[in-house]
């Protein structure tokens, strides 16, 4: 649902195939077939799609299994940042405090229940950082091994977990050049971890990019998408959208500002912190501003990009808590100051869980009669769920209903109108074609005949979507109707 029901809708997609045709794991397609007929692509590795399909053997096919999935390495995660957090601050309080402040952001309130790969791995990479922490303090080669596992996964669900390595791993390398002498084996084996983990990766985009040329290219990127790529008018006109749709799903704009202003602090006041921990503060946001600059093109509407970029929060607050407790110990255990905290955490998980309701409906109760976003924020919420209205929510619990009119999983279906590859197919369960691809490679006539090429046997009409006279051409019989959506044999 919502605004990247596209994203959402590959990741279910690749579920789907699994379970039907029984693939194995390296051979994973979506529904959209496009000019190969198959649908075999790939971008992260699709592990959890995988062991979903399995499950679904048990179970029959339902969206909680992966969403379970998901969450529960994201819940994981942040109960191993709780973990990290005591050991750092040994402070039930203040430890809780920076999980719940981390998962205030509506990024994660609406993205963990959900199918994106980005919080999977961001959840493994925060599990991942605990033990690289309880490595470096107990020297146990299992804490190491634990390390290097879950940062391969992360890694392989999506890249950009490396972040997470990266900014730990040059902690790691300063502290361990500090004390070389005493702990020389101990940073030779962390060095042979990174390397592991980094040859994974670099295996696996191997893999992918040469199984996607043999077969659908074009579905996934897996490439940076710079801003200087871009001329002054793109930039001006994505830092707007960035500034007015992404940002404030991101992380509230005023406890953005208070982190950024604690790391100046911590930055420019000497000998306030840990060294290590605001080492790591600074590197962490360091990593979120690089990544924005290399993937800025994405950053007008793609929120869930930033996921694995929300570790400088922990990172941040951590290493200003840390100082606190050092320089003004009473005032950090003061009640007074835990009560405010707390009056101001609250605040945000509110305005978190606004938002989250608003990729759903905005007219929730929950939301209405509560704390009002801005008037262009609201708006923005309200056409949304319009949109939805009269496209997505016409298909909810369509596939039962083609079933029944004898439309199978095999016969590949045209969904007009979708821009998208596998949005309106994973809705139905069917695999065909959309929109994607062909409405700039062929025009309307040679479009409809390519795709009865390839196999397509009807022809799937939202009432609210305009046909082209060539595409009313191309329609046969009526044998359904279910909500809003016709479905037509091809004449």
């Amino acid at each position: 649902m919502s605004i990247h029901a596209w994203r959402q809708s590959d990741s279910y997609s690749f579920a789907l195939t699994y379970f039907n045709e029984n693939s194995k794991l390296l051979e994973p397609s979506v529904l959209f077939t496009g000019e190969n007929g198959h649908g075999r692509t790939v971008s992260e590795f699709p592990i959890l799609y995988f062991i979903t399909a399995k499950i679904w053997k048990i179970t029959g096919v339902t969206p909680a299994v992966l969403k379970f999935i998901n969450f529960g390495l994201l819940l994981t995660g942040l109960f191993y940042l709780i973990l990290l957090a005591k050991q750092i601050l040994k402070d039930n309080f203040w430890s809780m405090f920076v999980v719940l402040f981390l998962f205030s952001s509506p990024v994660l309130g609406y993205y963990g229940f959900n199918f994106i790969p980005n919080i999977p791995a961001f959840g493994l990479a925060l599990t991942g950082l605990y033990f690289l922490y309880m490595y470096i303090i107990r020297e146990k080669n299992r804490d190491l091994i634990l390390f290097t596992l879950l940062f391969i996964l992360a890694s392989l669900l999506k890249v950009t977990a490396l972040i997470s390595y990266l900014g730990a791993a040059f902690v790691a390398v300063t502290y361990y050049i500090a004390s070389l002498k005493s702990k020389k084996w101990h940073f030779v084996k962390f060095v042979v971890s990174g390397i592991l983990i980094l040859f994974c990766y670099w295996s696996w985009y191997n893999f992918a990019g040469n199984y996607n040329q043999n077969n659908l290219q074009g579905v996934f990127n897996q490439s940076i998408i710079p801003v200087w790529e871009l001329d002054r008018t793109a930039i001006h006109e994505i830092l707007d959208k960035f500034y007015f749709n992404v940002f404030p799903v991101y992380f509230n704009q005023f406890a953005f500002y208070f982190l950024v202003l604690a790391l100046v602090l911590l930055l420019v006041i000497p000998k306030v912190s840990n060294p290590f921990a605001k080492r790591a503060a600074g590197i962490y946001f360091l990593g979120l501003i690089s990544f924005m600059l290399l993937f800025f093109q994405g950053l007008d509407v793609h929120d869930y990009f930033l996921t694995n970029t929300l570790v400088f929060i922990p990172a941040i607050l951590i290493a200003t808590l840390l100082a606190l407790k050092n320089k003004f110990p009473s005032f950090i255990q003061s009640s007074i100051t835990k009560v405010t905290a707390t009056v101001f955490l609250l605040l945000l998980l509110n305005n978190g869980m606004i938002i989250t309701r608003s990729h759903y409906n905005p007219h929730q109760k929950l939301v209405a009669n509560n704390i009002p976003l801005k008037e262009r924020e609201q708006g923005y919420w309200n056409y949304v769920y319009y949109r939805m209205e009269i496209t997505d929510l016409q298909y909810q619990g369509i596939d039962k209903y083609l079933r029944e009119i004898g439309i199978t999983y095999n016969d590949k279906v045209i969904s007009v109108e979708d821009g998208t590859p596998n949005l309106t197919l994973s809705l139905m369960g069917l695999r065909g074609f959309t929109e994607y691809h062909y409405r700039d490679n062929y025009n309307e006539v040679s479009k409809i005949k390519r795709m009865i090429e390839l196999g397509a046997s009807y022809i799937v009409v939202n009432k609210h979507n305009e046909l082209g006279k060539v595409t009313k051409s191309f329609l046969g019989e009526k044998i359904g109707q279910y909500n809003d959506i016709s479905i037509y044999t091809i004449n």
